[in-house]
């Protein structure tokens, strides 16, 4: 934020330095805390070695996946609105002042840290705490792909592939599209809410499938060991 302040002085290129930059990199971050909370809703139990006793109880699968989504979007909520703030208190940027057009990104960006938070306790239900690792890697490992900072022409025509099937690619294409012609996308923003909707259907599918597997293995009450 201080280096895009230095560099742009005029009101119409700090708008597009800070919503590129800082504006990207709060968005990102919403999408980081979302999966991140969801998993460490999950860890909590199993590092207290409380997760055989909830899964052994009359709660339902399904409660069960709301529970940890409901856990996340809260500790998401505190942890992204301090970062909001102190944007909003420094460099005098506000995401919502985007208007209706940030609720569009944000909610995407929600929806894929959910899908992306359940995948990550299917792999550890399988593999055990062993792939804990991932959970912390995985938002590294697909910064390159969703083009937080550049558009996706810049990518190889390989990787604009890989790019184009991650929901997070239009909301940060979304961005830089408002940025040029400050109207809102519906067709990046509708592809982008399809694609999520497949991997949160992924997401519970592997976490049902893992959960169930490990249950008949015996694998919980070990886990956290």
């Amino acid at each position: 934020g201080f280096l895009n302040q230095y560099l742009y002085q005029d009101t119409k290129a700090q708008k597009f330095a800070l919503s590129t930059f800082l504006g990207a990199n709060l968005l990102l971050s919403v999408m980081e805390r979302s999966n991140l909370n969801v998993m460490m809703g999950f860890l909590e139990d199993v590092w207290a070695k409380n997760i055989g006793n909830i899964l052994i109880s009359p709660i339902r699968t399904g409660e069960l996946i709301i529970g940890v989504i409901i856990n996340g979007f809260i500790g998401m909520t505190i942890g992204v609105s301090f970062a909001f703030l102190v944007a909003n208190i420094t460099f005098d940027y506000n995401v919502f002042s985007l208007g209706m057009a940030s609720l569009g990104f944000l909610s995407n960006l929600i929806l894929t840290g959910w899908a992306i938070g359940l995948i990550i306790i299917a792999v550890i239900f399988y593999f055990g705490m062993g792939a804990e690792m991932v959970g912390w890697m995985t938002a590294f490992l697909i910064l390159p792909f969703v083009c937080v900072y550049y558009p996706v022409e810049v990518l190889p025509k390989t990787l604009q592939m890989i790019a184009w099937s991650l929901p997070p690619t239009y909301t940060f294409e979304g961005l830089r599209y408002w940025i040029h012609h400050d109207q809102f996308n519906w067709t990046l923003f509708y592809k982008g809410l399809a694609l999520n909707g497949v991997f949160l259907i992924l997401g519970v599918s592997a976490f049902v499938f893992a959960m169930n597997r490990a249950r008949n293995r015996g694998g919980l009450l070990s886990m956290g060991e």
